[in-house]
């Protein structure tokens, strides 16, 4: 049987699902690698805001070059783009510490509460950010 490749670098559901998982694994290892080395020095908050930072301008470049190919103004696709990420953002800063004492482990919190949110954020960036 022979797989028709073409056909899935079209599909922007299998698109989004490769640039998501990338996406997840680079914004997981900044925020692995920011509260490894600096989480007894500075507070969650200002390390979360700087891995959504990272994070986040990943993610844009990612997904408006691989999965929605659209020629869209830079500034304003970018912060439609950041307005849906700021609720990820803000969802980590309430919940990781309640997650944190539940699960007594913070990398397992951030990526449970990472991993609920994805589904979202595919249908506002689809309808919203990258239309």
């Amino acid at each position: 049987m022979i797989v028709d490749y073409k056909k899935y670098l079209k599909n922007e559901k299998f698109l989004y699902l490769i640039a998501g998982i990338y996406n997840t694994i680079f914004g997981y290892g900044i925020f692995v690698f920011t509260w490894y080395f600096f989480a007894e020095n500075y507070h969650y908050i200002l390390l979360l805001c700087i891995v959504h930072v990272l994070s986040v301008t990943n993610a844009y470049f990612s997904f408006r070059f691989l999965v929605w190919k659209k020629k869209i103004k830079f500034f304003s696709s970018y912060l439609r783009f950041n307005f849906v990420y700021i609720g990820g953002l803000l969802a980590s800063i309430i919940f990781l510490p309640v997650a944190t004492s539940f699960f007594n482990n913070v990398y397992i919190a951030k990526i449970l509460i990472d991993g609920g949110i994805i589904i979202i954020r595919f249908f506002l960036n689809r309808s919203y950010v990258f239309r």
